[in-house]
């Protein structure tokens, strides 16, 4: 320590350094809150994008399988 006593003042904190402190504390959490949220939205939408994908690809299936079958039953019954 030095001998012009400069170890021995107390440390004060301003009331509105508290604030401050305070508030940049609740902004980072709700920062990371829309950043959660944002996150679960992304998530459902690309689920919801995947479903349709899926709902679509078995609909092509489907109709492919509905063309094959016409295709068979006219040559079955045309016999050529």
């Amino acid at each position: 320590m030095a001998a012009d006593g400069r170890g021995l003042q107390e440390t004060y904190i301003s009331d509105g350094f508290a604030k401050l402190s305070q508030a940049l504390l609740q902004a980072d959490k709700q920062a990371h809150e829309e950043v959660r949220l944002r996150g679960l939205v992304q998530k459902k939408l690309e689920e919801k994008r995947n479903q349709e994908h899926e709902e679509n690809l078995k609909r092509i299936a489907q109709q492919a399988r509905e063309e094959r079958l016409l295709f068979i039953n006219f040559f079955f019954f045309f016999d050529f």
